[in-house]
């Protein structure tokens, strides 16, 4: 999953056009779904989610999708997996992150 601008899509009168895609592993893109003007990726997800056959599958996406609400999706309603970027934006999720004896 990921989130594009397309460029040369904005005027004076409107803001330009973004849109979130699924790719497929080889690159190639499954679906897209336009986000609403004025909001972002995140509630655009659900509805591209639910076009897709995803039971089993492993979903990617980045940090600015590694929300519960999407996690719950996938797993609980989608039957699917999913890897997940963790970065600062979610301090307590990067605390119990770090704290996870890894080596």
């Amino acid at each position: 999953m990921d989130g594009k601008v397309l460029r040369g899509s904005g005027t004076s009168e409107s803001v330009a056009v973004t849109v979130i895609g699924a790719m497929a592993q080889d690159g190639a893109l499954v679906a897209q779904q336009r986000v609403a003007d004025k909001s972002n990726e995140i509630p655009a997800l659900a509805p591209l989610l639910s076009v897709l056959g995803l039971q089993g599958v492993v979903v990617t996406a980045d940090a600015l999708h590694t929300q519960v609400e999407t996690a719950k999706v996938l797993v609980e309603e989608m039957g699917a997996h999913f890897v997940l970027v963790v970065k600062r934006n979610q301090p307590a999720l990067w605390e119990a992150c770090r704290s996870i004896p890894w080596s």
